[in-house]
């Protein structure tokens, strides 16, 4: 088969309710070489009528979009469906399941720098749910699903933050990684792809950063990895082939990101 280069657009929430919004969008397609458009799904709120129980239970299920009608949208254009799925910032679910979220030392629930909750990604049910959701978008037409913030929190104080389980970095690894493999076979057994996005820095140092995304662990479970290789993220040094900050060399940061993705895999 000849491989399909993808190349897509991102409707987030707010334009899918404008009217016109995604029409504006499948133009774009129809008229260069743009081949997928990116649909949020789930953002703290799910942004269709899912029937997934625990999150119409957790209360976080409003329906903002018809679904169906954006999928066949894209069908009759022949157009790639991607869904995003936010899966562990999900602060929704963290206020409606406090018992699933990350907790406070001090009492409460644990929240980053901006105030915002997370759930606890040592958790199976959630793991559970969000992979049940994925299935869903996949048997409703979606081509593909790509998780965001697939991880544990990176932003805040993490010495008041107090998890399900010891919080090393075995533990962290493990839970993304079989996170991730036993969602890679649901959305495989649906029919669908599965992609990710991922830390830029862990093509750089081949550990879980903290956060539990080790790439070389995550790699054989993926089918598509969107790095974010942020340039102004990285520090003087980072990148061998920039003679200075990586923020003023971004040509040399992607490619050497890139680059080094490969040599670990």
């Amino acid at each position: 088969l000849e491989p399909q280069i993808i190349k897509g657009v991102y409707a987030n929430w707010s334009l899918l309710v404008e009217p016109g919004g995604l029409e504006s969008l499948i133009e774009i397609a129809n008229t260069t070489e743009v081949n997928a458009i990116v649909i949020d799904i789930k953002q703290d709120t799910v942004y269709y009528d899912s029937q997934v129980q625990f999150f119409r239970d957790a209360g976080t299920v409003s329906p903002i979009y018809d679904v169906k009608e954006i999928l066949t949208k894209l069908e009759e254009n022949d157009i790639y469906a991607i869904g995003r799925l936010v899966v562990f910032q999900d602060p929704l679910v963290a206020e409606a399941r406090p018992e699933l979220a990350v907790q406070d030392v001090n009492g409460g629930l644990w929240r980053n720098e901006v105030g915002i909750g997370w759930v606890d990604a040592f958790h199976e049910e959630l793991w559970d749910a969000n992979i049940a959701l994925a299935v869903e978008a996949i048997d409703l037409g979606f081509d593909e699903v790509q998780y965001d913030y697939v991880r544990f929190p990176s932003d805040g104080d993490l010495t008041t933050a107090d998890f399900a389980k010891e919080y090393t970095a075995e533990n962290r690894e493990t839970a993304i990684t079989t996170f991730m493999q036993r969602s890679y076979d649901a959305v495989h057994d649906a029919g669908g792809k599965l992609a990710a996005d991922l830390f830029g820095f862990i093509t750089i140092v081949d550990d879980e950063q903290y956060i539990g995304q080790r790439f070389s662990k995550l790699e054989p479970y993926l089918d598509y990895v969107s790095m974010m290789i942020y340039p102004s993220h990285f520090s003087e040094g980072n990148i061998a082939s920039a003679p200075g900050h990586p923020n003023d060399y971004p040509y040399e940061t992607i490619y050497e990101s890139l680059e080094r993705a490969e040599q670990i895999v």
